[in-house]
């Protein structure tokens, strides 16, 4: 998997892939906000006076993670929201489309 964090490229590129997470979403009618205490993936989307948790998630790679707990018992984030949606580019060595995909 891709080391995110490891040049300051990789870095600006993950936030923008999140920011394009969370404009996909606005685009589609939702309300996003964040909120103290959830991870940094997790937003809460609202439209049509519903709210449900979803996980942003990021790759450069093709490859998407999802951390397990502190008791290596089950899915850290993955299972404590409702929605995942993943943001990826085309090519890991020389990205160029950006795209969002929501999985239901």
């Amino acid at each position: 998997m891709t080391n995110v964090l490891g040049t300051p490229e990789k870095v600006e590129l993950r936030a923008r892939l999140f920011e394009i997470g969370i404009e996909t979403l606005r685009k589609q009618g939702w309300k996003v906000e964040k909120r103290k205490g959830f991870g940094s993936s997790v937003r809460f989307i609202s439209k049509g006076g519903k709210t449900q948790s979803i996980s942003i998630r990021t790759s450069q790679d093709k490859w998407i993670a999802f951390p397990r707990n502190e008791q290596d018992s089950g899915w850290g984030t993955l299972s404590g929201v409702d929605f995942v949606l993943a943001v990826s580019v085309d090519d890991r060595h020389n990205p160029t489309f950006q795209g969002a995909y929501d999985w239901r």
